[in-house]
């Protein structure tokens, strides 16, 4: 009888347990979808600035009388961050249906890693952009003006300090969205072993 009895809380406990296991994988499962979605939102955010910086700039500097040169460098230039942004985020879906969280941890390892080389490429790239810029500028601005040039440098050089450290905190943040997913899904598979 006791036995019995003993068999039957058993059972009911390994039915509860089976319950709980249900509802935290599912909740973990919850966790990781929203990281996703957070890394889709700031890879759609880049996205966008970068298109309106590429838009932008062009207009602006055409419209300003700036060397054809210069106008096709910064095309150029903003191209290839564009090009390094998209090819950083090709492989992340937001839908877990699609694809092991095996393959999702991967993907997210080399948006990592990949964001973290083109930063590197994106600050020697923009050194002699601005250079090329200054010079561009100088070439276009009037004899009388000279005497003002110095002021127009320092207000490229901060607006390119004050750009540098937006864009360095955007890239802090992808990093750290994608650095939570993984620990996500390292700790969700360790769970699982």
């Amino acid at each position: 009888m006791e036995m019995e009895e003993m068999r039957q809380q058993i059972a009911i406990l390994k039915e509860k347990l089976a319950k709980q296991e249900i509802v935290n994988e599912k909740i973990i499962l919850k966790t990781i979808e929203e990281k996703m979605q957070t890394i889709n939102r700031d890879k759609i955010r880049v996205r966008v600035l970068n298109v309106f910086s590429l838009i932008f700039c062009t207009l602006v500097f055409a419209v300003a009388g700036f060397p054809i040169w210069c106008v096709i460098a910064t095309v150029v230039i903003l191209s290839v961050c564009l090009f390094g942004h998209e090819w950083a985020y090709k492989d992340i879906d937001n839908n877990l249906g699609n694809v092991s969280l095996i393959e999702m941890r991967k993907n997210a390892v080399h948006v990592a890693s990949t964001n973290a080389k083109w930063l590197k490429i994106g600050f020697c790239l923009s050194i002699p952009w601005l250079g090329a810029l200054l010079y561009a500028d100088y070439q276009i601005v009037e004899d009388y003006q000279r005497d003002f040039f110095g002021y127009i440098a320092a207000i490229y050089v901060v607006g390119a300090v004050i750009g540098g450290l937006i864009g360095y905190n955007i890239y802090r943040k992808q990093q750290k969205h994608v650095k939570n997913l993984i620990r996500e899904i390292d700790n969700y598979t360790e769970s699982e072993q």
